[in-house]
């Protein structure tokens, strides 16, 4: 009888420090969860930060630079992109050449 009992009660002390246990993990998984969530948000937003910032350095660093140009050098608003095309392709045409003289050396 005294036997019977403290096996009851021992296998009661078992199932509830099972469910304790998974308890805990449970709890534990939850946070580990919406700490990893908070710290993705965190660097999300520090990156965002830091792209607006490097954003608005080149941007001031761009107009400092286009004050900066003589005024005869400036670029109008009537500027003919086609001799730029015209010239780039002159440097494509003259790089395709010297890579095939140097590859037949």
């Amino acid at each position: 009888m005294q036997l019977d009992l403290l096996h009851e009660t021992t296998v009661r002390h078992d199932e509830s420090i099972r469910d304790l246990e998974y308890k805990h993990l449970a709890a534990r998984h939850h946070l580990r969860g919406e700490l990893l969530q908070r710290q993705h948000q965190v660097e999300l937003s520090d990156q965002r930060e830091y792209m607006q910032r490097a954003e608005l350095e080149q941007k001031q660093r761009h107009l400092s630079e286009t004050r900066q140009q003589p005024k005869n050098l400036k670029v109008s608003e009537s500027f003919d992109t086609s001799d730029c095309l015209y010239d780039l392709w002159n440097v494509f045409i003259y790089i395709e050449m010297c890579s095939d003289v140097s590859t037949h050396i």
